[in-house]
């Protein structure tokens, strides 16, 4: 009686919006997507025959914010962005040292 839950109350899994993305990876896809078209009208194409190879570089922007949202990350099984942003913000804090006096 007290291990059952309402069903809107259980916790459960991201919640699915397009193409089987979550609304994050999705925000995520778009804005590469959209850096990546900006990119393609500065940065000329390459001087190549084929047609993917002559504007695959106009998509790393794209290829960047996929492999963020993406992969997991191999120790913790966490998203690559979510993974990447608790090592930036732990290196990047405001340390307190000890030897110091604080005034």
């Amino acid at each position: 009686m007290y291990g059952d839950r309402h069903p809107l109350v259980r916790k459960t899994g991201p919640e699915k919006f397009i193409f089987g993305l979550t609304l994050t990876q999705l925000l995520a896809v778009l804005a590469g997507g959209k850096l990546s078209y900006e990119l393609a009208g500065v940065v000329p194409p390459l001087p190549v025959d084929n047609f993917f190879l002559r504007h695959i570089h106009q998509g790393i922007p794209l290829y960047i914010t996929a492999a963020l949202v993406f992969f997991e990350d191999g120790v913790t099984g966490r998203v690559m962005a979510a993974s990447l942003y608790d090592r930036l913000s732990a290196r990047l804090r405001k340390r307190v040292f000890l030897y110091r006096r604080e005034e």
